[in-house]
């Protein structure tokens, strides 16, 4: 049974965990395999950490469980940016639980928690040009990819990445709910 609940700061080791394997499995060939397979885990943990361990204020996170197995998490910060809105800056689901609805059920989880909080500003993400599924997914759900950069990538080299927004969090969260989007007055 899934069950999605706030993440507290004592899942920063889970939250890490989670977050290195589905780098591993979803950044195949596009990051390189030396830091894939070397120093994320460290890397994630610290973040995490540091992540959780400081006021968590202005940002929201969640995870997934199917009964008490960790499988997913989102985590985002409110009101990041005066022209976009939330910055979506984490949405990972295990690769075994993957298709089954998880991703769409935490972004509505996250989307109901903004909406409760009375944001409906803008929400954003920046995703790998060369992660097709991913960038396929958010256009599903209304996405509209805004502008491409080159980044210096995590662990070397350089790569492209699209910045993908919705104008509003009820367009987003509309979506991952099954409803149209509501019209523009």
């Amino acid at each position: 049974m899934l069950h999605i609940r706030a993440i507290a700061p004592s899942d920063a080791d889970t939250i890490a965990r989670l977050h290195a394997i589905s780098w591993r499995v979803s950044y195949r060939g596009m990051l390189l395999d030396s830091y894939l397979d070397g120093p994320i885990d460290e890397e994630r943990l610290t973040l995490w950490h540091q992540r959780l361990g400081e006021s968590t204020s202005g940002s929201l996170g969640f995870l997934a469980l199917s009964d008490t197995t960790p499988i997913g998490f989102t985590f985002a910060y409110v009101a990041h940016d005066a022209q976009w809105g939330t910055l979506l800056d984490n949405l990972h689901v295990m690769p075994e639980a993957r298709g089954k609805g998880i991703g769409t059920q935490l972004l509505k989880v996250l989307t109901n928690s903004l909406l409760n909080q009375g944001d409906e500003a803008g929400i954003y993400l920046w995703v790998f040009e060369a992660n097709h599924r991913t960038r396929k997914f958010y256009e599903r759900l209304g996405a509209k990819a805004i502008e491409r950069t080159v980044i210096d990538a995590p662990g070397g080299g350089k790569f492209a990445e699209w910045l993908y927004a919705w104008e509003s969090v009820v367009h987003l969260n509309a979506a991952v709910a099954g409803r149209r989007k509501p019209h523009k007055c």
